[in-house]
């Protein structure tokens, strides 16, 4: 059965007129458009509604009309809290996790995307890579953050969010790790970075769900990637897309990239696009990681305008296995 509909168009002009005077009603939460309710149930008659925290705060003087210009009134009681339930990649969060900016904090321009936290058994030492010590690191691009790598004159501080502005500073609790290593050649771009917990700067292995599903997924390990296989990605520019594993063990003829993984969404659908770089590249429904993205293939641009529909990612396990004997998703 189709619902009843009602027409609203003398009421808008109505709330127009005295919107002002409405939202100065003591304890008015706002105002809105609304089916007349009686003792909590609808009637069909179209009314202005003024949300209020208690009707006790009206007192005689404020009391609402019964109808402004021929339009019912109703007082509800009623408290709001709102809040986005999208993710903005590019605000500042407490708890970390998969999908949001992040970029050294000497880099005015540039920024990527946090892929993972690993958690390893540490190496020792060897010059130049330095000691590894056992725990929990973030997992990102070394080109994403080699702006603070210490043997290249940087300060080793990490942010998130990211800035594009290089004064004044961010603010002291954009801080969110320290740079340790990484290492950037044909097989990899990767690197890893300690948590700031001086800033309440924790972490969660959480990755955004699909649009129009709230909430985020939980990470629950790493798999081989596989031909053919349908994946997913958040990243700090496109947000959440899909694509398919299309090749596997790359390699250009100047052995550039080897053993990469191309991607591409068959569709010619947004897949990356630059600011992407470090997310990483998800099974759907197991949530497994498979790889780490670090190249857009610009020779493809997505139909829609935004992006490109293929790139590159390598291995998550071949990147991982740098920073210890046993590595495993923390």
């Amino acid at each position: 059965m189709k619902e009843k509909t009602f027409d609203t168009s003398d009421a808008k002009k109505v709330l127009d007129k005295h919107k002002d005077a409405l939202l100065k009603t003591p304890g008015c939460n706002g105002i809105a458009i609304g089916l007349k309710e009686v003792n909590h149930r609808k009637i069909p008659e179209v009314s202005i509604v003024i949300f209020v925290q208690k009707k006790g705060q009206c007192n005689a003087s404020d009391l609402i009309p019964e109808k402004l210009d021929g339009i019912k009134t109703d007082v509800v009681e009623r408290e709001f809290n709102f809040e986005e339930v999208a993710t903005d990649p590019h605000a500042r969060f407490d708890t970390l996790f998969s999908g949001i900016a992040l970029t050294a904090q000497e880099d005015s321009v540039n920024y990527g995307t946090i892929g993972c936290f690993i958690r390893t058994n540490g190496l020792a030492a060897a010059p130049p890579r330095p000691a590894i010590p056992a725990g929990v690191y973030l997992l990102t691009n070394q080109h994403v953050v080699q702006v603070a790598d210490p043997h290249n004159g940087g300060n080793g501080i990490i942010i998130q969010p990211n800035t594009t502005k290089p004064f004044p500073p961010p603010p002291a609790n954009y801080n969110a790790g320290t740079y340790v290593y990484g290492i950037k050649d044909a097989q990899h771009d990767c690197a890893i970075v300690t948590l700031t917990a001086a800033y309440n700067r924790g972490w969660a292995n959480q990755i955004p769900n699909a649009p129009w599903w709230p909430g985020r997924n939980t990470l629950a390990g790493t798999a081989a990637p596989q031909l053919n296989q349908n994946v997913y990605k958040y990243g700090a520019t496109t947000l959440y897309t899909t694509a398919n594993v299309r090749y596997v063990n790359y390699i250009d003829p100047t052995h550039t990239y080897v053993n990469a993984m191309y991607i591409e969404n068959t569709n010619q659908g947004t897949w990356v696009d630059g600011g992407d770089s470090g997310s990483v590249v998800v099974t759907p429904w197991s949530n497994e990681v498979v790889g780490l993205n670090f190249r857009a293939d610009t020779t493809k641009p997505a139909l829609s305008g935004t992006g490109f529909y293929a790139g590159l990612a390598y291995d998550i396990n071949a990147q991982m296995n740098n920073f210890g004997t046993v590595v495993t998703l923390a």
